[in-house]
Formats: C-alpha cells, sequence, structure tokens
C-alpha cells in the first residue's frame, strides 16, 4: 500500500538537486582517481632503494641523568628537552654548541615545576624559543634568544586551558601572525589548540578541537 501522506511531500526538483550533487560527488571521484594515476605514471616518481645502509655516527652529545626527549637545531645551536625521570627528573632544556662533530653542552636551563618537557621550537625569526611542559600545571615557556646560547625566560603562559599538561608545541607563522599549536595531555579529552603569540608575554587560545579518536599525545 502506497503512503500518500509521504508521497505527497517528495519534491521533484530537490530529487533532481540530490541527483545532480551525486553526479558532481562521482565525477570528482573520478578526476581524483585519474589525477593519482597520473601523478602515479609521471617521470617525477620516486623508486625506493632494494638495499639499505646505517648512518655513520662522526659524534654524539651524552645525557646520562635524564631521558633526552626532543630536539632542535638553529645555526650551530641545538636545545634539546628531557622527560620522565632517571636519576634527575625531565626539568631540563640543554644546549648545546653543534658546530663541530661532536656536540659540546654549553649550559642547561632547569624549569620549575615541570616534570616533563616536550616539544622545543625556535621562531622563524630565531628570536624566541618556545618549549611545552606537562604535568599540572601544563603550560609553555618562552624565552629570548638574544643570545642563543643563554636563553632568557621572558613569560610562562599557562591557564586551565593548558592543564594538565602540553606535550606537543608547533611554532608556525599564519598570514604575518605567530601562532602555536598545543597538543593537550588529556586521556578523557584531547585536544588540539592554537594559540596566538601576540608578544613575547602575551599568549590568547585562538580555537580549540577536540580529537576523539586521537590518543593523548600528538
Amino acid at each position: 500500500m502506497v503512503n500518500h501522506a509521504r508521497a505527497s511531500h517528495i519534491n521533484p526538483r530537490r530529487m533532481q538537486i540530490d541527483s545532480d550533487r551525486r553526479g558532481i560527488t562521482a565525477d570528482l571521484a573520478i578526476l581524483a582517481c585519474a589525477l593519482f594515476t597520473f601523478a602515479c605514471r609521471s617521470d617525477n616518481s620516486v623508486t625506493p632503494p632494494t638495499t639499505s645502509r646505517a648512518l655513520t655516527v662522526i659524534g654524539a652529545g651524552a645525557v646520562n641523568e635524564r631521558y633526552t626527549a626532543e630536539i632542535w637545531v638553529l645555526g650551530n645551536v641545538a636545545y634539546t628537552t628531557t622527560w620522565g625521570n632517571r636519576s634527575a627528573p625531565g626539568d631540563a632544556i640543554k644546549i648545546w654548541d653543534v658546530s663541530g662533530n661532536v656536540p659540546t653542552l654549553v649550559d642547561s636551563v632547569i624549569v620549575p615545576n615541570a616534570s616533563t618537557l616536550g616539544d622545543v621550537q625556535a621562531s622563524d625569526d630565531g628570536k624566541l624559543l618556545v618549549v611545552a611542559t606537562e604535568f599540572s600545571p601544563g603550560s609553555i615557556m618562552i624565552y629570548s634568544l638574544t643570545d642563543p646560547l643563554k636563553p632568557q625566560l621572558i613569560s610562562r603562559y599557562t591557564t586551565a586551558l593548558t592543564d594538565p599538561g602540553v606535550h606537543t608545541a608547533e611554532v608556525q607563522r599564519v598570514n604575518g601572525r605567530l601562532y602555536a599549536f598545543l597538543c593537550l595531555h588529556r586521556p578523557h579529552r584531547p585536544s588540539l589548540r592554537r594559540w596566538e603569540v601576540r608578544s613575547s608575554t602575551t599568549c590568547s587560545c585562538a580555537m580549540e578541537f577536540s580529537l576523539p579518536r586521537f590518543g593523548t599525545r600528538g
């Protein structure tokens, strides 16, 4: 039996629009496949090597009292962070001279009220060093790199939005503005936040994305 009540609400024009949309979607899918096939057949394709060899180690900077986490290189200077708890907690930023084959430890910066440090990155102009800290209170540390071998703390930015910890802090400039993209350590509510670094002492949360299918770290 035909349900005339429902049939009377059918909009032929809407059906035509939906049909057109499906057709456009199908055409786009075909075009994407064609472009993918063309790209794979281009002369720019890369053939992976059939053999590999180990990299030759020409120098190493040993850190015996802490576990090393992340590294960022700016010219002849490298910055490494630490994590966890070895014979000492992961609260140190190590500053290395990497102008030669063997890294030379120049100095260390201890971050108070932190048990693990995450990402470390210099801004694109080389003026600021940004370091993520966890666990509570989570924060981002902003240092001046006027002297790259002697980072000077400018500010520590921490709010309820950075609790219980910031694991990832990716610093990028977008349309002339400096942003820090933060991945927060939240087991029950992992999220990605975009913070605008308005000045060396001022930050603000510009956007937040929930990541329900991801783990606690990015």
